[in-house]
């Protein structure tokens, strides 16, 4: 891979992207051609190093590999960057050159502050690729000296004290294996003091093959062999590579995502069926010398593979037997083969192909468990265990100032401080479900701790090993920090999330209650259906009251009130289904309407404390802004004072010490900073560099010295600060997202109640009144229905957004809470009844009919719509099922059917008024235009303008489909729409995003059968 050039590539884009911002305004010109130049420059790195890059990894088979996803993702980040910032810069700064006075210096001021955020984006892209190529470059190491270790060792095993110049070659390489590994272990160090999993990961590493003694192995092997004690020489060598691989399993572990575990899994896969190919052809034929060899280096290729997966799976109790286990199996048949024994090849192939398989199981349920969504109890759970650790690593570190203060005077009590701060930690690192790099982190601190212990209570003063404790109790102390913050915001995310989708379920839940008591006044009939809707109403009731009962205590007492009104209206059933029983009748009906008022109040008891807690996130995000950038101000002052030569390690390394704890990987860079500040400059004594002067580093040479270096490493803080700010800042906007449409959400439910309400009042006029009332709607829209219908709209969006902004802060996509999940479900199992006025598809008994609160189809209707009537349930489903999913079942965070809901809170009728309504109120077509045609579009098209600025084509009529719609709103099988036909009205909405979206991406497709019924139960009068 070209990484240098990939990092020179982004280094020239960042300093002509740097470039414009600094030049004074006569330079405007230049400037805007630097901008052109970086931009060319972005794009060129795309096509010539990223793309280049990426196709040699599909040439290899390497899609899966997390460089690959690495470069793929800093790819599609650069196009963006290059096609639409760089792009705004330029066009800035070409309108700046026309322009005068206080317009010129706004669009100045505009063009810099647009490339602030191109330079830190780019910043924080190199950091990421910087991570990666360092994690790349110490698993290529690990393996490098794991591999030679192997061979080295196998050389060993043949040895004999005859063949000299064989012995000769095998302590050479043992040498160079001594020498690798000296390699390794310094470059284990220095990353150990980086922040994040990383870093955490080396250090646990680099204590492993501490106490391991992995280097004394090294040297007794080494000394053995001079010695020619070859078997002394093999123990030390098997103990070297068993060390190894523990320490690259563990490495693995710490920082391996899902991609490597599919990688793995692969490999698996791949192994058992060569390993059963191979074992399938020994089996018919006997082992001669003639197929003997062939058959030996197959089987020892598959052990070769085999032994890689101890660099893929993390080690574990439960998967390292199984490696080990296949691997030995794989040896003992390869052995058999060579000695042609039949029944034992065909014995250990079985047992390989065994703990293949069961690896195989193991490794699914580990990405079954990487995959699995946390809940917002599940997350302030974690938050709290990383709090009290956090608190513990907080005492260590205390114990460690004064270990440090006392040392100089007493060493027995500095150790004795040291040995408690060391006891403190390790208990720390035993705490319960907290984060394997958290851990991790914390128990290096403890090593470390004991490490300075032990010096102290030799009697020296020990600085070195006490500051070393300091600075990973400080990291310690930092990782837990941001693990614990970040948990936190997820919590109240996820918690947002699944209250969102709580109160939804419990709208559905009201609005079957309401059914409910329209069921049961209709007669005994409609007891039955009735019965079966409050019981669903009880189940979503009992399970969101499980679910939110500690979350938003002011649920309590209406959901109980909701469940026991339930209770009471099921109980007068049997009587209700009594001809006689009127009275039981009217009071199961009392029962399910007050059920459903407070499931309606417990809903909206939700809502607010959904307002609440995103107000909340949104202040936790400010707070942690404020600290990010006052920190920031810090480290630019520090910059500042380099600047200018007043920057000292000491106070370099004082503004570490106070920034590791709130930001770790800031407090590292600056920690580097301060030990680039104790390393001055070479300087040039000859007469052709001024006396005291530095001495150029040569060309290609990328490590600065001396003040450079101090600066580089100070800009890396910076970055990293204006990351961590621009990451808060991307959460704070999302809280603000879901508690506007909190806030809007609970508008909307009440409107849409007022709505359900007015036009109630209006059916329940006098004859003359309705007639009237009818009349005057036939002129023009109905107010109340109007507002209805954009309340359902703004119901729906407000909820949809909601969701999507929890997946973005969260990256989690499905409920975990299982009572709210189980809620939900429950709730989506509950009929949405179509808009009143839509005929039922035949087949659906009467109690059906009642169920879902429509009158019994009357005998001898007229049928001309009967095959496209047969087929709405099934348009229904489909429709339902664009996006892969039915609305009628699974419990994600973003709603399937939020309109539905709003459909079923407004009731069959208003929903029918509100969808009537929005249809008259659709503007007459412009002049020159076919009825219902917009300009731009085909006859027999209608678009409507959404919120976002889409036109969002209905897609009732387009496509000439077998069956259409003719002029007079029937249906009529395969009569088709002619030029000469007027086209169909149309009515639409404003969808939400999710809806606009889907119906973008099928505009040109041909909708499948039942679609157009579906969409036309929404928007289609009932005429």
């Amino acid at each position: 891979m070209k990484s240098t050039s990939l990092f020179l590539a982004l280094g020239l884009v960042l300093f002509l992207a740097a470039a414009a911002p600094l030049r004074a305004d006569p330079g405007l010109d230049q400037a805007r051609a630097d901008q052109e130049r970086a931009q060319s420059l972005a794009r060129d790195m795309l096509t010539n190093l990223l793309d280049s890059n990426l196709q040699q990894l599909r040439e290899n088979l390497l899609t899966t590999t997390p460089l690959y996803q690495d470069l793929k993702t800093l790819r599609d980040r650069m196009n963006e960057l290059a096609n639409e910032d760089m792009a705004d810069v330029v066009d800035l700064l070409t309108r700046s050159l026309s322009a005068t006075g206080p317009e010129r210096t706004e669009l100045v001021g505009r063009a810099q502050a647009r490339m602030r955020q191109i330079l830190v984006r780019l910043l924080a892209e190199r950091e990421k690729l910087r991570i990666r190529r360092k994690h790349a470059q110490l698993m290529d190491m690990i393996s490098e000296v794991l591999q030679k270790q192997i061979d080295t060792r196998d050389q060993t095993q043949i040895l004999t004290a005859r063949d000299e110049q064989a012995a000769l070659d095998v302590k050479g390489s043992q040498k160079t294996v001594n020498d690798t590994y000296a390699s390794l272990s310094s470059a284990l160090q220095e990353v150990s003091t980086w922040s994040g999993d990383l870093g955490a990961a080396a250090a646990a590493a680099a204590h492993m093959l501490s106490d391991q003694k992995v280097g004394p192995q090294l040297s007794a092997a080494l000394d053995n062999l001079v010695a020619l004690r070859f078997p002394q020489a093999v123990t030390a060598q098997n103990q070297v590579i068993a060390s190894l691989q523990k320490v690259l399993a563990e490495l693995r572990k710490l920082t391996a995502p899902a991609s490597e575990r599919a990688e793995a899994l692969a490999l698996i896969r791949q192994l058992l069926q060569q390993q059963q190919g191979l074992r399938d052809r020994i089996k018919p034929i006997p082992l001669t010398a003639d197929v003997v060899d062939a058959f030996y280096k197959e089987q020892a290729g598959i052990q070769q593979k085999i032994q890689k997966l101890y660099a893929l799976v993390p080690d574990s109790s439960r998967t390292t037997p199984l490696m080990t286990r296949a691997d030995a199996a794989a040896g003992a048949a390869g052995q058999a083969i060579f000695n042609t024994d039949k029944p034992t090849t065909l014995d250990q192939q079985d047992r390989v192909i065994g703990a293949l398989a069961q690896l195989e199981k193991e490794i699914q349920q580990q990405i079954a468990q990487d995959n699995k969504p946390k809940s917002a109890d599940e997350l302030a759970h974690e938050a709290h265990q990383l709090a009290q650790a956090r608190e513990q690593v907080a005492q260590a570190l205390d114990k460690e100032v004064q270990a440090q203060r006392t040392a100089p005077r007493e060493t027995a009590q500095a150790a004795k401080l040291m040995t408690q701060a060391r006891a403190t930690l390790a208990q720390a690192a035993k705490t319960a479900d907290i984060p394997a790099t958290v851990r991790a982190r914390i128990a290096t601190a403890a090593q470390d701790a004991a490490h300075a212990a032990e010096h102290l209570q030799a009697g020296s003063q020990a600085k070195p090993e006490v500051k070393q404790a300091q600075d990973s109790a400080r990291l310690a102390l930092g990782e837990t920090n941001d693990a614990q913050a970040k948990d936190n915001r997820d919590a109240m995310a996820v918690r947002l999330g699944e209250l969102n989708r709580a109160a939804e379920a419990l709208s559905r839940a009201a609005a079957a209650a309401r059914m409910a008591a329209g069921n049961v006044q209709k007669g005994p009939k409609g007891t039955q259906p009735a019965k079966g809707l409050l019981q669903q109403a009880d189940d979503v009731a009992r399970h969101i009251d499980q679910g939110v009962k500690e979350a938003v205590p002011a649920t309590n007492a209406p959901l109980a009130q909701a469940i026991a009104a339930g209770d009471k209206a099921q109980a007068q059933m049997p009587q209700a289904a009594q001809p006689r029983g009127v009275e039981a009748r009217q009071a199961a009906a009392s029962h399910s309407q007050a059920m459903a008022r407070n499931l309606d109040q417990a809903a909206q008891a939700i809502r607010q404390a959904m307002v609440d807690t995103a107000k909340k996130l949104d202040s936790t995000a400010t707070a942690e802004m404020a600290q990010v950038d006052q920190l920031k101000n810090q480290v630019d002052q520090a910059r500042q004072q380099n600047d200018s030569g007043k920057a000292t390690p000491p106070a370099l390394q004082q503004l570490a010490d106070q920034a590791t704890p709130q930001a770790p990987d800031v407090g590292a860079a600056v920690r580097d900073a301060a030990q680039a500040a104790h390393n001055p400059p070479v300087t040039q004594p000859a007469a052709s560099n001024p006396p005291g002067h530095p001495i150029e580093p040569p060309a290609g040479q990328n490590q600065p010295t001396g003040a450079n270096a101090v600066n580089q490493e100070l800009s890396r803080a910076q970055t990293l600060a204006e990351v961590r700010h621009d990451n808060l800042e991307d959460y704070k906007r999302l809280a603000q997202e879901m508690a506007a449409a909190a806030q809007a959400q609970m508008q909307a439910s009440d409107q849409i109640a007022q709505g359900r309400q007015d036009l109630a009042k209006q059916d329940n006029q006098s004859p003359q009144n309705q007639a009237q009332q009818q009349a005057q709607d036939q002129q023009k829209p109905n107010p109340a229905a109007q507002q209805l219908a954009q309340a359902m709209n703004d119901f729906a969006e407000a909820a949809t957004t909601l969701g999507e902004s929890v997946q973005k802060a969260t990256g989690q996509s499905e409920i975990a809470n299982q009572p709210i999940r189980q809620g939900v479900e429950a709730a989506n199992a509950i009929p949405t009844p179509p808009p009143q006025g839509q005929e039922q598809p035949q087949g659906q008994g009467e109690d059906q009919q009642q169920a879902q609160g429509q009158p019994q189809q009357p005998q001898g209707q007229e049928q001309a719509q009967g095959r496209d009537q047969q087929q709405q349930g099934q348009g229904r489903q489909q429709a339902q099922g664009q996006q892969g999913r039915s609305p009628q079942s699974g419990a994600g965070m973003k709603p399937e059917d939020a309109l539905g809901t709003a459909m079923a809170m407004a009731g069959p009728q208003a929903a029918q008024a509100a969808m009537k309504a929005m249809g008259q109120g659709q503007q007459p077509g412009q002049a020159g235009q076919q009825p219902g045609q917009q300009s731009g579009q085909q006859p027999g098209q209608q678009a409507n303008q959404g919120k976002g600025g889409d036109q969002v084509s209905t897609g009732l009529v387009r496509g000439q489909t077998s069956r259409q719609v003719n002029a007079g709103g029937q249906r009529g099988g395969d009569t088709a729409v002619t030029d000469a036909q007027p086209a169909p009205q149309v009515w639409s909405t404003q969808f939400p995003p999710a809806v606009r979206q889907a119906m973008r991406a099928t505009e040109k497709q041909t909708p499948p059968p039942g679609y157009e019924e579906r969409l036309r139960q929404y928007f289609e009068s009932g005429n």
